[in-house]
């Protein structure tokens, strides 16, 4: 009976030992993997970084031509002021009046391209910028007349 109490004894500190190393090796394992992970996430977030520099530079580093550089101020003027005074005015709203002063001879223009031309997202095609710049004379047609108006109701 001494004999089995010794050898269980033996064994059960055999066991606690081993299972301390067997522990502490997947503990170093577990901590090589954690920094691995650690690293790796790290690695993407500043991809993501990047990528979200870029596309946010992309907008900025538009360069326009000083023709187009000028409509596009106007354009954005107009547009911001109309929207400032009818919460509804959009994009869809200055398409469908291009392509009712446009006519059915020629084409309109998509919303989606006004909202990019306005935000300095695309290369401006010959049929935008002609678009673009008829609404815009537009505008300035009624802007004048506004203040041609107002003018005459001062001499009166």
């Amino acid at each position: 009976m001494f004999l089995s109490t010794i050898e269980f004894v033996c064994g059960l500190l055999i066991g606690l030992v081993v299972g301390h190393l067997l522990h502490y090796k997947t503990y170093i394992q577990l901590c090589n993997i954690n920094q691995k992970l650690e690293i790796a996430i790290q690695a993407v977030e500043l991809i993501k970084i990047k990528i979200k520099s870029k596309s946010s530079k992309l907008p900025s580093e538009r360069k326009y031509a000083d023709d187009v550089e000028n409509l596009w101020k106007d354009f954005k003027k107009f547009f911001d002021t109309k929207s400032e005074l009818d919460p509804d005015f959009s994009f869809t709203k200055v398409a469908t009046q291009i392509r009712e002063l446009r006519g059915g001879n020629r084409k309109g223009i998509a919303n989606s391209t006004l909202n990019n031309f306005y935000q300095r997202k695309i290369n401006t095609r010959k049929i935008t910028v002609e678009a673009v710049r008829e609404w815009v004379d537009k505008e300035k047609g009624k802007e004048s007349v506004g203040v041609n108006n107002n003018d005459n109701d001062n001499y009166m």
